[in-house]
């Protein structure tokens, strides 16, 4: 009954990252379940997100996962764009695999260029990229970003997403991009942001 009260508190949250692993997969789903009515809260405090995060990251069956689905989906515009819970929302996506974090992959879809401009949402546009498994999603950043080059080029949160994008897709996939770089090199090279 007192997870939320040490997940949230300074001390409390680094004692619980050493114990969560030492934990069961049963015990888990009684944590999961007892932090049910606090679980935003902790995900959006300093504290919190980390021994969150720390029990995110040990979850193995479908049952823990569809908790955390059930528990984030309808929070998902808050938790992405939050400065703490956005790194949960980036701890499941590294967890899960692509085809058990749907809801959260449409979210980001959805709303890719807003999350991309913002200092939160890159986070979570960073790990999406990192674990992308499937050509559909690749195709969808891709030609989203071919679109808006310029704007986010230009944007001091877009400017790394765009570094990131071209370091890890390369040449072959971002070739369209590395072109509308080129069309306008001396603006983007002489411009705060850009010039990176």
């Amino acid at each position: 009954s007192n997870y939320k009260e040490i997940m949230c508190d300074y001390y409390g949250n680094y004692f619980l990252q050493k114990f969560f692993p030492y934990c069961t997969h049963k015990h888990r789903l009684d944590i999961l379940y007892s932090i049910k009515n606090g679980y935003i809260e902790i995900a959006n405090n300093i504290c919190g997100n980390h021994s969150l995060q720390c029990l995110i990251s040990l979850q193995t069956s479908k049952e823990e996962k569809e908790i955390t689905k059930s528990y984030t989906q309808n929070n998902l515009k808050e938790l992405c764009y939050g400065s703490n819970s956005s790194h949960v929302i980036s701890k499941i996506i590294k967890t899960f695999k692509e085809s058990e974090r749907q809801y959260i992959n449409t979210f980001v879809v959805n709303n890719l260029l807003d999350l991309c401009i913002d200092s939160n949402g890159i986070c979570i546009i960073k790990e999406f990229i990192y674990n992308i498994e499937s050509n559909f999603y690749i195709k969808v950043i891709i030609s989203s970003f071919e679109k808006e080059t310029k704007k986010l080029t230009l944007n001091q949160f877009g400017n790394f997403i765009i570094q990131e994008v071209i370091k890890f897709f390369g040449y072959n996939y971002c070739k369209k991009i590395i072109n509308n770089l080129i069309k306008s090199i001396v603006e983007f090279s002489i411009s705060k942001f850009s010039s990176n």
